[in-house]
């Protein structure tokens, strides 16, 4: 439908190129927001790492102390 159109109109070269951006760009957006959110899910995930043994150690001084009490 879109070529029929575009021949029609004056200037309807430009229509083919216009829905081609209009339908690629939320593509593009979506996956570059993915994109992102992953890296940042990697760093997420490498401090929880470091937290965890911070936290495993003060837990286990804490039931050492409380089994000693």
């Amino acid at each position: 439908m879109l070529m029929p159109l575009s021949a029609a109109e004056t200037g309807g070269y430009l229509l083919p190129i216009i829905y081609a951006i209009a339908t690629g760009l939320p593509v593009i957006l979506v996956a570059w927001i993915l994109a992102y959110s992953v890296a940042g899910l990697g760093k997420f995930y490498n401090r929880m790492q470091i937290f965890e043994k911070w936290f495993r150690k003060k837990v286990a001084i804490l039931f050492i102390a409380v089994g000693i009490y």
